[in-house]
C-alpha cells in the first residue's frame, strides 16, 4: 500500500524551522508577558503532534521492534490505512490541538476551562 508523502518546498529543513518556531513561540510569549498560561497553551497546541510519535516509540520499544528502522505504525498512518483521508486526519489532529489549548486557556482570573468543567469536591 502506498502512503502519501507530502513534499514541502525546502523539505526537512523547512519542517525543522516550523517545529523550532512552534517550540520557541510559547517560551518567548511567557518570557515577554510572564503569563504562564501562554506557555502552557502554546505547548498544548502541539500536544497531539508530540503524543503520536511518543506513543509509537514506546509501543515499538515494548514490542522489541528496532526503533531506528523505518515503519508505518504512527497513529496518523494507521488512520489513513483504515480509509480516512489525509484531510480528515489533519483536521482531527488540528481539532485535538485546538481543544487541548482551549481547555487549558482561561480568563483573567487564572481559572482554566478544565477547572471550570471539573466537578467541585
Amino acid at each position: 500500500m502506498l502512503i502519501y508523502q507530502p513534499h514541502f518546498p525546502g523539505g526537512v529543513c523547512l519542517l525543522s524551522v516550523l517545529g523550532y518556531t512552534f517550540a520557541v513561540l510559547p517560551v518567548l510569549a511567557f518570557l515577554q508577558t510572564g503569563d504562564s498560561r501562554l506557555f502552557l497553551v502554546g505547548i498544548l497546541c502541539v500536544a497531539p503532534f508530540v503524543f503520536d510519535p511518543s506513543v509509537t516509540l514506546v509501543r515499538r520499544a515494548l514490542q522489541r521492534e528496532n526503533i531506528l528502522q523505518a515503519h508505518r505504525s504512527h497513529l496518523y498512518q494507521r488512520l489513513v490505512r483504515r480509509g480516512h483521508s489525509h484531510a480528515q486526519v489533519s483536521l482531527l489532529y488540528t481539532a485535538l490541538a485546538l481543544c487541548c489549548a482551549w481547555l487549558f486557556s482561561g480568563d483573567e482570573d487564572e481559572t482554566s476551562r478544565l477547572e471550570v468543567l471539573s466537578p467541585q469536591s
